[in-house]
């Protein structure tokens, strides 16, 4: 009878291509800006509309843009600096574990020296 041999897991770690919806929602929120304007340029050169009118709508579509973004962005940033912290976290749990003990004892010793001063 023969023993089945065991068949260790495939450990390696690959860097995943991850797609991150709010990145993907404000490239085609923008896309969608650009569009109105592109829009509003069309219209003003078959002089649908007023010139003037076309411009105020414009600049009004480009507030609108701007304050979108700045209010996506801000949301983004908080959600970033968390990702920052516990991925640092992570790295530096991955670096402790690489440690050789002698290390980590050399360095548990110097703590314990700086605390005694």
């Amino acid at each position: 009878m023969k023993t089945a041999a065991r068949q260790r897991p495939d450990r390696r770690h690959r860097t995943v291509h991850r797609t991150y919806p709010m990145y993907l929602a404000l490239l085609e929120m923008n896309h969608a800006f650009d569009n109105a304007v592109a829009g509003l340029e069309e219209a003003g050169r078959l002089k649908l509309l007023r010139l003037e009118y076309v411009y105020g709508a414009q600049v009004t579509l480009e507030s609108v843009r701007a304050n979108a973004n700045y209010n996506a962005l801000a949301s983004a940033g908080d959600r970033e600096m968390h990702n920052a912290f516990r991925y640092d976290r992570r790295r530096q749990k991955w670096e402790d574990s690489r440690k050789k003990p002698e290390d980590i004892l050399r360095q548990a010793k110097a703590k314990a020296k700086a605390r005694r001063r």
